[in-house]
């Protein structure tokens, strides 16, 4: 069975671990350079960029998903109705057939789903995808300061109140920006979830890791933790990086969210 097949309560997941709509502004304003014949891909199915494309008007959408269960559950989360091609399958397997397609492919957290021996591979076939002129925008986790104290953050969420808001702020820190991406170097949640059981949580805590696993299961991994000095080395050096937007604030991913718009050259005469 597919991790994702578990993915069951995916509406309460919340921003930044969904498009909020400071990203949607951000990938609206780079697709505003495209006519709405222009073909879009988007890698996964994630329905607030399916919804976008719909409200822009564009006709021409590849939504590139393996596993057709969860597109049925990201179909019941959408507010507006355009035809698609589906392209089933691997992105391994499924960019290869479409080289120099698109227009703009769009990603909302998806490099965490490539292993990092396969990132510069991956980087190849997207940037191949594109056509001459094309754009890669990609929302990403990056990892240019040191992981979070897993102490501290425990601390902070044992005096926090409990809500679904609390629930999500507890993921993105302790699944995604803790040292237990230095113990365990990536995200492996059953592991996370048994390491932070043997540790004695106030009750508090204990409340969220009950509640947690509606927004993210056991037995799910991603490939994230490295330093971005090293991430950034898998991208392909045929794109050019003309935006690089590190998200600050409040944001419990502050200073590791990316947004980036990679740029392949247009054929020269």
């Amino acid at each position: 069975m597919d991790a994702w097949d578990q993915m069951e309560s995916w509406e309460l997941v919340l921003p930044p671990s969904r498009p909020s709509q400071q990203h949607l502004d951000w990938f609206q304003k780079h697709l505003g350079e495209l006519c709405p014949d222009d073909p879009v891909a988007i890698l996964g199915c994630t329905p607030e960029f399916r919804d976008m494309l719909a409200r822009l008007g564009f006709r021409d959408i590849y939504v590139l998903e393996r596993n057709a269960e969860f597109l049925n559950k990201m179909n019941r989360l959408r507010v507006r109705s355009t035809p698609e091609t589906v392209l089933k399958g691997d992105w391994m397997q499924t960019l290869p057939s479409n080289v120099g397609r698109f227009a703009a492919v769009l990603s909302d957290l998806t490099s965490g789903n490539i292993p990092y021996p396969q990132r510069r591979e991956f980087y190849s076939l997207v940037a191949e995808s594109l056509r001459p002129g094309g754009m890669f925008c990609d929302k990403l986790l990056s990892y240019p300061i040191p992981h979070e104290r897993l102490d501290k953050l425990l601390d902070k969420y044992e005096n926090a109140p409990l809500n679904l808001d609390t629930v999500n702020r507890f993921n993105c820190e302790v699944f995604f920006c803790s040292e237990l991406l230095t113990t365990f170097e990536r995200v492996d949640t059953s592991r996370f979830y048994d390491h932070l059981g043997q540790m004695g949580l106030g009750p508090t805590v204990s409340a969220i890791l009950d509640q947690l696993p509606l927004i993210t299961p056991r037995e799910m991994t991603w490939d994230y933790g490295r330093s971005w000095s090293h991430v950034r080395e898998a991208f392909d050096s045929r794109l050019h990086c003309s935006d690089d937007y590190l998200e600050g604030g409040d944001n419990p991913y502050a200073n590791r969210l990316r947004l980036l718009r990679w740029d392949k050259p247009r054929c020269s005469r």
